[in-house]
C-alpha cells in the first residue's frame, strides 16, 4: 500500500506530540512493507525532528509555495475573506486565492505518488490537500485532541472553507467517544462519515507509543498504553459500508 501522511508544518525542529505520531506511523507502515511519503510545507529546512526509516520519502514543498506566494497576495487573501462575496472575489481574481495556490502545488505531488490512502494531521492540513481539488483517494482526518480546539476560528468565511474541505474526507479519527458530538456541527448530514473512536478508559498523557498496520484493503491503528496493552481497530476503506468493530479497543460510529 502507498500512504501519504500530510502535516503542513512543525515537523522540522519541533518535538510535539503530533510530530511524534507522524514519525511513528511512518516507521510502522514502512516496517510492514508499505511505501510511505511524509509531505509538508514547513518553512524550516533540515531533517525531521523524530527519526524515520530511510525508506520513508520526505517531501517539503515550501520552496515551491514561497515562489508563488508573497506578502501582497496574503494581504489580498485576508481582505477577500472580510467580504461575504469572497467566493466570487476568488473566482474573478484567483491570484488572491492563497489556498488554491497551495493546493495546486500539492496536487501534482499526490498524483505522482498515487497513494492508496492519505492521512491528514489537522483541519488546515485538509484545506491544503482538498481545496478546489478532486481527490479519489480515501482521506483520514486525524484529530489529536478535543476537536473543538481546532475550530476556534473567528472568521466565518475561513471556517466555511474548512467545512467544505472536511466534507471530502472519508473517516475522522478521534481519541474518545465523547469527542464525536463535537464533530457533528462540522460535517454535512448528506454524507456518510464514520468516526473511529477510542472506547477504552485511558488518559492521553500515558499513551507511550503509537503503532499501525494496514494491508491492501484495510487500515488500522493500535495504541499501546503504559502497561503495554495493545488496543486495535480495523476498518475497510474500499468497502465503506463494511466497517466493523474489533473487540478490545475502538468503536466505529456513524454520524447518520
Amino acid at each position: 500500500m502507498k500512504i501519504i501522511i500530510y502535516r503542513r508544518s512543525s515537523l522540522i525542529g519541533t518535538h510535539g506530540g503530533v510530530e511524534k505520531v507522524v514519525s511513528s506511523l511512518a516507521n510502522a507502515f514502512t516496517q510492514d512493507g508499505h511505501q510511505v511519503m511524509i509531505m509538508t510545507r514547513d518553512k524550516r529546512k533540515g531533517k525531521l525532528f523524530y527519526p524515520v526509516n530511510e525508506k520513508v520519502q520526505f517531501v517539503n514543498v515550501f520552496s515551491c509555495i514561497k515562489k508563488k506566494l508573497n506578502p501582497l497576495r496574503t494581504i489580498l487573501y485576508k481582505l477577500a475573506l472580510t467580504s461575504k462575496y469572497y467566493k466570487k472575489w476568488f473566482e474573478i481574481f484567483p491570484y488572491c486565492d492563497r489556498n488554491l495556490t497551495i493546493s495546486k502545488i500539492i496536487a501534482p505531488q499526490i498524483k505522482e505518488f498515487n497513494p492508496d490512502i492519505i492521512l491528514s494531521c489537522g483541519i488546515t492540513d485538509t484545506v491544503d490537500l482538498c481545496y478546489k481539488q478532486h481527490i479519489d483517494t480515501p482521506i483520514i482526518q486525524m484529530f489529536h485532541s478535543l476537536p473543538t480546539v481546532y475550530f476556534k476560528i473567528k472568521n466565518p468565511h475561513h471556517k466555511q472553507i474548512i467545512f467544505d474541505c472536511l466534507q471530502k474526507t472519508t473517516v475522522a479519527q478521534v481519541l474518545c467517544p465523547s469527542f464525536v458530538e463535537n464533530l457533528r456541527p462540522y460535517y454535512s448530514h448528506d454524507i456518510r462519515l464514520y468516526i473511529l473512536v477510542q472506547n477504552i478508559k485511558i488518559s492521553i498523557t500515558i499513551m507511550t507509543q503509537y503503532r499501525s498496520y494496514s494491508d491492501t484493503n484495510r487500515f488500522g491503528i493500535t495504541v499501546v498504553d503504559s502497561k503495554n496493552n495493545i488496543h486495535l481497530s480495523s476498518f475497510d476503506l474500499k468497502k465503506r459500508n463494511n466497517i466493523k468493530q474489533i473487540p478490545g479497543g475502538f468503536t466505529v460510529l456513524s454520524l447518520n
